[in-house]
């Protein structure tokens, strides 16, 4: 359910990153992601959440364009749509590109 909440959001943040350098959009599918950290934000009884996903975002059928990180705030303190608030990204590595998706 965390993922298919949050795809959206990674996508949007993928192709920011992606589409600068290839040209097209990524496709980030929510089974290709995985959860690195959740931590509570103010301890114990709190739910202010800052929760880190590992994905690799892909182009064409299933070809993977690099590995990145995304760090996410679930608060019901965060002002923005369904309190969810993007923090971070990190470009991790990237993937060769099969010749024929290339431009």
């Amino acid at each position: 359910m965390l993922m298919l909440i949050l795809n959206a959001q990674v996508e949007e943040v993928a192709n920011q990153y992606y589409f600068k350098k290839l040209k097209q959009r990524v496709t980030v599918y929510p089974y290709d992601m995985n959860v690195i950290n959740a931590k509570r934000v103010n301890g114990f009884r709190g739910f202010d959440f800052l929760i880190t996903i590992e994905t690799e975002p892909s182009i064409g059928a299933h070809n993977s364009v690099g590995k990145d990180r995304f760090t996410f705030r679930i608060s019901p303190l965060v002002p923005e749509k369904d309190s969810i608030k993007f923090v971070k990204f990190k470009h991790i590595k990237s993937y060769s590109i099969p010749p024929h998706l290339r431009d």
